[in-house]
């Protein structure tokens, strides 16, 4: 810490952050003065920042870089509990999710192609929150990809 703090004195670091799965570490590591931005897991299959991390960095003016905005493919996959004729809706749409949230600052994606960039992109050209009906069905959806999707060791 002492290195990065005399590179900001320096001017050669402007922002301190911290990237971390583990919200309620990372909310806390805020109140040491010592970081300027926080990057967490966001999506609709993972939604606790909106209740324990947001409050926090919203009040202290925090940006807040969201990761993982479709749950490493999940969110656009179906689950068994999806209803007949459902369609996961595409990446944009996860990507909008979480940028619509006036906590997060930035959400990084992971496109795999050029194509699939400028679809994601896309969304800047014409931004607009989700809609309240889209709103709904991302929620529904990640509450059914939260329960069937798995966990990681």
């Amino acid at each position: 810490m002492e290195a990065v703090e005399d590179a900001r004195n320096l001017g050669k670091v402007r922002l301190r952050g911290l990237t971390t799965h583990q919200r309620a570490f990372g909310t806390k590591l805020l109140d040491s003065g010592k970081l300027d931005l926080l990057m967490i897991r966001y999506n609709a299959a993972h939604r606790g920042a909106e209740q324990d991390t947001f409050p926090v960095t919203y009040e202290r003016g925090i940006p807040v870089v969201a990761f993982t905005a479709q749950r490493w493919g999940a969110l656009r996959e179906h689950t068994v509990e999806d209803l007949p004729g459902f369609s996961p809706p595409p990446a944009s749409a996860w990507y909008r999710f979480a940028l619509h949230n006036p906590s997060v600052s930035v959400v990084l994606m992971a496109p795999l192609n050029r194509r699939e960039l400028d679809e994601d992109l896309a969304l800047l050209d014409e931004w607009r929150p989700p809609s309240a009906e889209e709103l709904e069905t991302m929620l529904e959806h990640g509450a059914r990809v939260r329960k069937h999707a798995g966990r990681f060791p």
